[in-house]
């Protein structure tokens, strides 16, 4: 598969453009978010934004929230009944709007707004609706209670309509005296055309300068009863 440069900066370039407009209206705190996972049949790449309007990131109030992605993944499927594996690659992005509420030990956002994603697939697959570009609605919901002093959790979960796909994900951590956190993770995603699940661990609060990164692995199964390992890596940054 073949990254394509001009799609990948034109996504880049949107978000960086979007960001900086709406830089007008956010008061202190803008948090930046980029990272990547792969596994043996897949690969997923991101960078993303979320921008509080007249509050911080740690205060109750609105906020938005902008994505853009790029995805790469094989299949087995048929053409005329003759066995074929097929590539697919593509962009996506996200525009959200979403508000945060605080409470006594547990933080709740949510998000509503817009997804746009262009996959091609090779060669074409004629019973699959993925292919080109599509857009539809995106709901986003995080849960983040507080279940000790050195204990939480993060629970996370999106769905999009028109790809019908779903992603949701829980990670308990422990927070260790270095500032580091541990902990498991089970994830759940698919669509019209697979499902999905993951199980391993993180480790996030690694510093280094102004830029936290986090790192996962685990093992993965699909129902297609293909397994396999994964890892993948997270950045984020304050500015």
């Amino acid at each position: 598969m073949i990254l394509r440069p001009k799609g990948y900066f034109n996504c880049l370039l949107f978000i960086l453009i979007t960001m900086f407009a709406l830089a007008q209206v956010a008061t202190a705190e803008t948090l930046l978010l980029g990272g990547f996972s792969g596994s043996e049949d897949s690969n997923y790449g991101y960078i993303g934004a979320v921008i509080p309007v007249n509050s911080t990131l740690g205060d109750e109030g609105f906020r938005v929230r902008l994505w853009g992605e790029y995805q790469e993944y094989d299949y087995d499927g048929n053409i005329g009944g003759t066995p074929t594996s097929f590539d697919a690659d593509g962009f996506g992005g996200n525009f959200s709007v979403g508000y945060q509420w605080n409470f006594q030990s547990t933080t709740i956002a949510a998000y509503a707004g817009v997804a746009l994603r262009d996959i091609d697939i090779s060669p074409t697959d004629p019973s699959s609706d993925t292919e080109d570009d599509d857009v539809g609605a995106r709901f986003q919901l995080e849960i983040y209670p507080q279940l000790s002093s050195n204990i939480d959790a993060a629970l996370i979960g999106t769905y999009t309509a028109v790809f019908d796909s779903y992603w949701v994900r829980l990670r308990p951590g422990y927070k260790l005296p270095n500032g580091l956190k541990i902990g498991p993770e089970i994830t759940v995603l698919g669509d019209d055309n697979f499902d999905k699940q993951k199980y391993g661990a993180f480790l996030s609060g690694i510093k280094l300068g102004n830029v936290k990164v986090g790192i996962n692995a685990g093992y993965e199964d699909d129902d297609d009863d293909d397994g396999s390992a994964y890892g993948g890596i997270s950045l984020s940054t304050v500015f």
